[in-house]
């Protein structure tokens, strides 16, 4: 059930998550220049994403500084610039869907990513019964949780 699953992921990542401190407040200088640094990467081959680069850095300050605990993570920007761009001129509905998105999902980048752990946990449980094949070949591969989170959260 889901409700196991998500004790499961709780337990497999050490906590609730949370516990993220901001330098310099909401939306402090970490976060300023973690999105700068970002920005220019995002879709760096669309022109589209590019030009809206203000009003996406814009949305990513203000969930930021909506949000203290998450703060801004890396990723969050890629999210952010498919609103902004699909949803422009409006800013503001395209700052309301990325805030609606991060309320949801926020557990992929809390402190132990405990939704992370959860779509693992998910997945083979469900690759298990239904993927078996794709299941055995990750298995030969050593792909597995471990190899999942270390190779992808700090490679």
């Amino acid at each position: 059930s889901l409700s196991t699953l998500s004790s499961m992921a709780t337990a497999v990542s050490g906590g609730s998550g949370g516990g993220r401190s901001t330098e310099g407040g909401c939306a402090g200088n970490v976060d300023m220049k973690q999105i700068q640094k970002d920005l220019p990467r995002t879709f760096a081959e669309q022109a589209s994403v590019q030009s809206c680069a203000a009003e996406i850095e814009a949305v990513l300050l203000e969930c930021a500084r909506g949000d203290p605990e998450l703060g801004y993570c890396q990723g969050m920007n890629c999210i952010a610039a498919v609103a902004v761009v699909r949803l422009m001129p409006d800013r503001e509905e395209a700052s309301s869907r990325f805030r609606g998105f991060l309320s949801s999902f926020r557990g992929l980048w809390l402190s132990g990513f405990p939704l992370l752990y959860l779509g693992f946990m998910a997945f083979d449980i469900f690759a298990h019964g239904q993927l078996q094949d794709l299941r055995r070949h990750f298995s030969k591969l050593g792909m597995n949780h471990d190899f999942l989170t270390t190779g992808i959260l700090t490679g």
